[in-house]
């Protein structure tokens, strides 16, 4: 492949990559993050209309989010500091060079691993709903997990009740 071809695809890749992290932070930076709550409140009210929760079902789906919060933040950091690594190779690089791609694998790996927990809590959280609704939760939310488009909280926020996901 021509170097001028690798450096595109290379360019691309990063984009995807630098989208893929801005998305997972961005309801962070705009403090919209639910904290644990006090008056109740926590953005997750839709989850309860919506897929026919009890209150105690709420609550303890309420209780694995916040759980998760913290290690989502961990892993939003880790995919910027992968990010950063790629674009710093990139700023001091005039060709492939093995640092690049292994900095680029590194970053994949690190989203993929992201994609993987976020997964891991779709269905925890499935699981805490009645049957049914838990299946139906999964079909709305983990395609668009999938897609690295979105993280969870912006799956959330983004469904108003009764309207498609």
């Amino acid at each position: 492949m021509k170097s001028g071809t690798r450096l595109l695809l290379l360019l691309g890749m990063l984009c995807l990559a630098a989208a893929a992290g801005y998305f997972l932070v961005r309801p962070w930076s705009n403090g919209l993050t639910p904290k644990p709550a006090v008056s109740g409140s926590t953005g997750l009210q839709w989850l309860q209309k919506e897929y026919g929760l009890t209150d105690t079902q709420f609550q303890r789906i309420k209780q694995e989010h916040d759980t998760y919060h913290p290690r989502c933040m961990e892993m939003c950091e880790e995919i910027r500091l992968a990010n950063a690594r790629v674009a710093e190779l990139l700023g001091n690089s005039t060709a492939m060079t093995p640092e690049v791609k292994a900095a680029l694998k590194e970053a994949e790996a690190t989203y993929a691993q992201c994609r993987a927990t976020m997964l891991a809590h779709v269905y925890r959280v499935a699981a805490l709903m009645p049957q049914e609704a838990g299946r139906r939760y999964i079909q709305d939310v983990a395609p668009r997990l999938l897609t690295g488009a979105h993280s969870v909280d912006d799956v959330m926020r983004s469904h108003s009740p009764g309207s498609p996901p």
